[in-house]
């Protein structure tokens, strides 16, 4: 099976992702910036940055009939925690893939595809660059998905920050 094809799978076959729940529909809701990519920079690559995220998984999450994806997150997320802060956990989905190649055109599929309102990625150590963010960025426009991308600080040097509205960096010290 070919790189592609497994990342379609991957998104389409219920033991990569957890939720109890029918795919939901493709329609993004008004709320959602269309696009908005953000890199997320932190001292540890637990889910612990998720803290600051939780009321906008929430509100979407209620707003929405897509997806919540989580790619490759380094553990998975509680379950019991995002439903008490009012997160919808069966619009939740984890996926995980097989290699860093399957990574890349998993994480593009879930951005470009519309299934989402939101894409929570943490990308391999070393792996992601200029090339890759432009890629995901035009992805998460396309798709009309809300996109956070966590990497470690020290892990790759960060560029200059863009121009583009779409485009936001945070430093996190968590």
């Amino acid at each position: 099976m070919h790189a592609h094809q497994s990342s379609a799978l991957a998104l389409q076959q219920p033991q990569h992702w957890k939720s109890s729940r029918a795919q939901p529909s493709r329609a993004p809701a008004s709320t959602t910036p269309l696009g908005a990519f953000t890199e997320v920079m932190c001292h540890h690559g637990g889910l612990n940055q998720l803290q600051l995220l939780v009321p906008t998984l929430a509100k979407l999450s209620q707003e929405q009939e897509r997806w919540i994806t989580f790619i490759a997150p380094p553990c998975l997320p509680n379950n019991s925690a995002l439903k008490r802060a009012g997160v919808d956990t069966r619009k939740v989905r984890v996926v995980h893939t097989r290699s860093v190649t399957d990574y890349w055109k998993t994480l593009q599929e879930a951005l470009e595809n519309g299934l989402s309102s939101t894409v929570l990625a943490w990308p391999p150590h070393g792996e992601f660059n200029d090339l890759r963010r432009e890629v995901l960025k035009q992805a998460s426009m396309s798709g009309h998905t809300q996109t956070f991308v966590f990497r470690q600080l020290g892990s790759v040097a960060v560029p200059a920050t863009s121009t583009e509205e779409s485009t936001q960096q945070l430093a996190l010290a968590l």
